[in-house]
């Protein structure tokens, strides 16, 4: 594998980055433009009583700082930046998926708003998916090779350069 194959997954990288800043922007606006109160209170929620700040960490966190870090050509192109990048993204999806869900079920304070945080549940449910994840994927490594065989195409792909 060399460079040419690590830049295009960053390449990749970069473009879902893109797509979910339009995704997540798309559905604000037009939810927010439309008016329907009964859709934008789930917006208000988490702009509300300590989500204000997840909210904002979401956007610079999962849009501005890949956008930014991955940008130059010559960070898609070498491993341990793509590495870091893509476990950047896996907790960016976790609080992602946090801040879509917990404020419509996490613990209401005194004046029966949800209140803003983390239970320790929410670390160990991902601790344990990530073991089982593992295992079964250790499993299968030791059953199969990794290096298709039989492939017609394999040096061809192995030869291969970006445009």
């Amino acid at each position: 594998i060399t460079a040419e194959h690590y830049h295009d997954l960053g390449k990749w990288m970069f473009g879902f980055t893109v797509f979910w800043a339009y995704i997540a922007f798309s559905q604000y606006m037009l939810y927010w433009y439309g008016g329907i109160p009964e859709e934008t209170v789930w917006f208000r929620h988490r702009l509300e009583h300590g989500w204000g700040w997840h909210s904002a960490m979401l956007l610079i966190l999962h849009f501005i700082v890949p956008f930014v870090v991955l940008l130059p050509r010559w960070t898609k192109r070498v491993l341990p930046v793509l590495s870091v990048m893509a476990v950047w993204f896996l907790v960016m999806h976790w609080f992602d998926l946090h801040w879509v869900a917990m404020p419509a079920m996490g613990l209401t304070t005194e004046s029966g708003y949800v209140a803003a945080g983390f239970h320790w549940l929410d670390f160990t449910m991902w601790l344990g998916l990530a073991g089982a994840y593992f295992g079964a994927l250790i499993w299968r490594m030791q059953r199969h090779p990794l290096v298709p065989q039989n492939d017609p195409r394999l040096e061809e792909s192995l030869a291969f350069e970006n445009v």
